[in-house]
């Protein structure tokens, strides 16, 4: 019989556990609070979600200097850009892949590869 609370607890990652792989030297990033098409969300949306999962990530055991962000989806826009900046996000990756021509610059939408272009 398919038991969906079963299932999840025995294939998911549980707060325990990710704080017990931070201890010995895992990291974990940023990626929103509820997966959420960042871009399309207002400023003060955009805001709850960034600031939300950072409050997980610290209590989780993160340290604040190295705090990064993956923008769900790679959906972004400047709003989301600055709210990064003034949450004290050291690293953000989008979802396009290029090289890096000014790290400065770029430091909250870096260049990735998507899974899905492998």
């Amino acid at each position: 019989k398919y038991d969906q609370k079963n299932l999840i607890k025995k294939m998911y990652l549980n707060i325990e556990q990710a704080k017990e792989m931070i201890k010995n030297g895992m990291y974990f990033g940023s990626h929103g609070s509820s997966h959420e098409w960042l871009e399309y969300l207002n400023y003060r949306d955009q805001y709850k979600e960034l600031e939300n999962s950072k409050k997980v990530i610290l209590e989780l055991g993160m340290k604040k200097n190295l705090l990064s962000i993956c923008y769900p989806f790679g959906s972004y826009n400047n709003k989301t850009l600055k709210i990064a900046k003034k949450l004290n996000y050291k690293v953000g990756f989008a979802n396009y892949s290029e090289n890096v021509k000014n790290l400065k610059k770029q430091i909250l939408n870096l260049p990735r590869i998507d899974t899905n272009e492998i």
